[in-house]
């Protein structure tokens, strides 16, 4: 927490330094020493580009981020007039669904006005940040910081063509029981390297020999292990100059999915030299890699249950994080008198029913958003796990009439990895996800290759 309330601070400082290294008479030396490209200095000859005003409200943002974490690491709840934690509770074998929903409840309710009140001084503070940078909307700012090569509005087009199509399409799954058919036979590590391996191996390099490279030194953990960060992710490790993938694995074989994503992000880093990439695109890395996987996996045992997972997941990243998209998009828009937790409640819950996204009576669905972590840590992000579905499924189309075709459409995309999204997908034979008709496509890809 304490690293997290000075970073405004220490980016203050760090603008600084660099300002007077941009107007020192020893820069020349600097350039001329590696220590800086032509250039890279002239945004920094101006004074004060991170003023005070603006250092304090990063300072505000990041101590009200810090609240909301401590907030939601206390697990405290009331059960039959007992205070207990939450999770210790949750953990009992012999709870029932009502139960477990119940305690999982109260928890929420406990939390939720803190949280509502967290939030609306977020949005605040955020819409304050913009308007200080030059922009009408905190939105359209977070789309420039992405680097994003399409609008709002283009977004929220697209959103709405996912509610019309996919939301509806979900609850009809849902109705009809293909969601409870879902099954996760046991896969250990060993057997899950081995697939991956087999996978890997049939695509070819360079996904072969990264995933060779990965296993040679060890550069991952794939381990089922309850002591483990329950995350999964990607990180790079600097020193090594090189990236090193972890995973939060189950022990079934889920798990080929969730290593298949983190691998695509592995791949990435491995073949280009990447820690950080443009949003939509490294999330279509991982996405995309997920499919290529699965069509090299087929003949392997549980390949239908697999199937399903993926398929399933698949809509599902395109309806859960449209719907938080659009929630997200709804709060900002907001008068500030209501930002209240009543108003947010109201709006998480109308869009979860949009999105084909209520699976009880509401009551859990409508507190849900306080536990997105995304909509307090990283605003407008969401909307890229769509963007990137989409050209995921794309390529997994592709891979149906041409598995060659879509790992060299793949591939194409790891190239273009520093020019606009737009255009990495154009190179690669694919289509913007914004151009209509993508989420009827989808919906009808999913529907034929649904295991009988």
């Amino acid at each position: 927490n304490r690293c997290e309330i000075m970073s405004a601070q220490v980016e203050q400082w760090r603008e600084q330094m660099l300002h007077a290294c941009a107007v020192s008479k020893l820069r020349p030396a600097l350039e001329r020493s590696g220590y800086f490209a032509p250039g890279d200095l002239d945004y920094y000859e101006q004074e004060d580009s991170f003023d005070d005003a603006l250092m304090a409200l990063y300072q505000r943002e990041s101590e009200l981020l810090a609240d909301y974490r401590a907030l939601i690491a206390d697990d405290a709840v009331e059960i039959d007039g007992e205070e207990m934690s939450l999770n210790e509770y949750l953990a009992r074998e012999s709870l029932s669904e009502d139960e477990h929903n119940s305690a999982y409840l109260a928890w929420l309710q406990r939390v939720n006005g803190e949280i509502a009140g967290i939030y609306a001084q977020l949005i605040d503070v955020r819409l304050e940040i913009a308007g200080k940078l030059g922009y009408d909307s905190y939105e359209q700012f977070c789309y420039d910081d992405y680097a994003r090569d399409y609008s709002p509005a283009e977004a929220s087009a697209w959103l709405g063509e996912i509610r019309q199509v996919l939301g509806p399409y979900r609850q009809e799954l849902i109705d009809r029981g293909e969601y409870d058919r879902i099954e996760y036979p046991v896969l250990n590590e060993r057997q899950l390297m081995e697939r991956l391996r087999d996978a890997m191996d049939a695509l070819g390099d360079p996904a072969a020999e990264a995933f060779g490279f990965m296993e040679d030194y060890e550069l991952y953990n794939v381990s089922a292990d309850l002591r483990k960060s329950p995350v999964s992710y990607t990180a790079y490790l600097y020193r090594y100059d090189t990236p090193y993938l972890f995973v939060d694995a189950y022990g079934d074989v889920e798990d080929l999915v969730t290593t298949a994503h983190e691998f695509g992000h592995f791949l990435a880093a491995y073949s280009q030299g990447l820690w950080s990439a443009p949003l939509d695109l490294d999330e279509t890395w991982s996405q995309g890699m997920e499919f290529l996987a699965l069509e090299k996996l087929e003949g392997t045992p549980h390949y239908d249950e697999l199937k399903r997972i993926k398929l399933l997941d698949a809509l599902d990243a395109y309806t859960s994080q449209a719907a938080y998209s659009a929630f997200e998009q709804a709060v900002y828009e907001l008068p500030e008198d209501e930002r209240t937790a009543e108003r947010f409640n109201e709006l998480c819950l109308e869009c979860m029913r949009d999105y084909g996204q209520l699976e009880d009576d509401g009551e859990i669905s409508a507190l849900w958003w306080t536990q997105v972590t995304h909509l307090f840590e990283m605003p407008f992000y969401m909307v890229s796990y769509c963007t990137s579905a989409d050209a995921a499924m794309q390529l997994y189309q592709l891979a149906l009439d041409d598995p060659d075709a879509a790992w060299e459409a793949y591939q194409i995309l790891l190239e273009d990895w520093d020019i606009p999204y737009a255009d990495a997908l154009e190179d690669a034979g694919l289509e913007s996800p914004m151009c209509s008709g993508h989420a009827a496509r989808a919906r009808e890809t999913i529907e034929a290759q649904l295991p009988d």
